[in-house]
């Protein structure tokens, strides 16, 4: 076990020259940044919808659930980031191959090789709509001193009383919404994991993570520039895997016609050892040749069943005789072949 580990362990990691592009691309730049918003946006949504599944009556099991949730949601966001890097570390390869060739190479190809400082660009483009949302909320955000309930239905029976019929009017009149309170309810979608967390009920955590909103937003997002700078070690990992088969694929060759030549030496030993009898008996060892030995047996025994009383041998002797010089030329045959 402790082998196995250690192989594990070892394995080769070859880095490979590489050209260096630019940190900012521009257009295929901001298509990564939406794509990457996108896949945070869908996490949010996806997270409002089932998100009541997660509400449970302990904190450390909605703790669990939520933070799985963020886990997931930065996991998912981090290979992309480390998926788009190699694939930027693998372009630069190709550039500077071509280049160390002398051959031609596009702009457009020295610009989109990896550059470590273009992952950071493109989360920072992803999360400006985030900020856009959550700043304005956090610098409104105020803590809630009472919920608005139902009125009750034994209420009505007194909305003749004028001195009762004013605060009921007063209290059931309906707040217009605001564009403070759009961006309180935006922000709270893009923090919903952390709202399941403390639920809804703890107005005090509730206002503190408003507060914190710019930040606890963008945490899953920052997983991605992290997963773009390790694109060179992924593209390390890939040669060196391709070199680690390659050297499998050789010791595998090797030890192959090492065993091809054990066998071929070990059956020619094997006949070398052989003497003529045995060679001459392993002759017989021949389906034809047991047949004719059969027909030369019945055509001897056939006229003595028959009752005939003389028996003609000259058959029997024939196919005696051409089964036995059939036998030494096979001897001699194999003998000559060694």
């Amino acid at each position: 076990m402790q082998k196995w580990l250690n192989k594990k362990k070892k394995k080769p990691l070859i880095y490979e020259p590489y050209y260096k592009g630019r940190a900012w691309t521009g257009a295929p730049m901001i298509k990564q940044a939406l794509k990457v918003f996108c896949y945070f946006l869908f996490f949010c949504i996806m997270y409002a919808i089932v998100g009541s599944a997660l509400s449970f009556d302990s904190f450390a099991l909605r703790l669990i659930a939520n933070g799985l949730v963020l886990f997931v949601c930065g996991s998912v966001i981090f290979n992309k980031g480390l998926v788009m890097g190699e694939e930027d570390v693998g372009l630069g390869e190709i550039v500077y191959s071509r280049l160390e060739e002398g051959k031609p190479v596009e702009e457009k190809d020295k610009k989109l090789s990896y550059h470590a400082l273009r992952g950071w660009l493109i989360f920072l483009l992803a999360i400006v709509p985030v900020l856009a949302v959550t700043i304005p909320a956090a610098i409104g955000a105020e803590r809630e001193m009472y919920v608005r309930q139902t009125q009750p239905a034994w209420v009505n029976a007194f909305e003749d009383q004028e001195e009762i019929a004013l605060p009921l009017d007063h209290m059931n009149q309906k707040e217009e919404r605001t564009a403070k309170d759009i961006f309180s309810l935006l922000s709270r979608i893009l923090i919903l994991p952390y709202v399941g967390i403390f639920t809804a009920k703890n107005k005090d955590a509730l206002f503190m993570l408003e507060k914190l909103a710019p930040v606890l937003a963008v945490l899953p997002g920052l997983t991605f520039p992290i997963g773009y700078m390790m694109g060179p070690h992924a593209r390390a990992r890939v040669h060196g895997d391709i070199a680690q088969n390659k050297k499998r694929q050789k010791r595998l060759q090797k030890k192959t016609i090492a065993q091809r030549n054990a066998n071929r030496n070990q059956h020619i030993e094997e006949k070398k050892k052989k003497g003529l009898i045995a060679k001459f008996i392993d002759q017989f060892k021949n389906l034809m040749i047991i047949v004719l030995l059969v027909a030369a047996v019945i055509s001897a025994v056939a006229p003595l069943i028959a009752g005939e009383g003389e028996v003609d041998i000259i058959d029997t002797v024939i196919i005696l005789f051409v089964v036995v010089v059939n036998a030494i030329l096979g001897v001699a045959q194999e003998n000559k072949a060694e």
